[in-house]
């Protein structure tokens, strides 16, 4: 896919932070992506809130704010950060059974 195929994208990036937009329009340039969002919130602040491309396989829907996405094993990468914050602190060994 060529750059001047490359959907819009919609909302706001702060500055500094071009490079997260960045990334995310690549998801279509090398990952053959149809639509996504993102947003990043840096000590209650929001610092990226942006989304692109379509809510549907065949194009014929834009990608909303509120587009609703199926999302799984989200719960496997919260449970990692919390063992490692525990481990971190001295509270669990990840050579330990619990």
């Amino acid at each position: 896919m060529t750059t001047d195929t490359l959907p819009a994208v919609h909302g706001s990036v702060a500055p500094g932070f071009e490079p997260v937009r960045d990334a995310f329009l690549a998801n279509w340039s090398d990952q053959d992506e149809i639509g996504a969002g993102f947003a990043l919130r840096i000590d209650g602040e929001t610092v990226v809130d942006i989304h692109a491309g379509w809510a549907d396989r065949k194009k014929s829907r834009d990608w909303q704010t509120d587009t609703l996405v199926p999302v799984y094993s989200t719960g496997k990468a919260v449970a990692a950060l919390v063992m490692a914050k525990l481990v971190d602190r001295g509270l669990l060994q990840y050579d330990v059974p619990v």
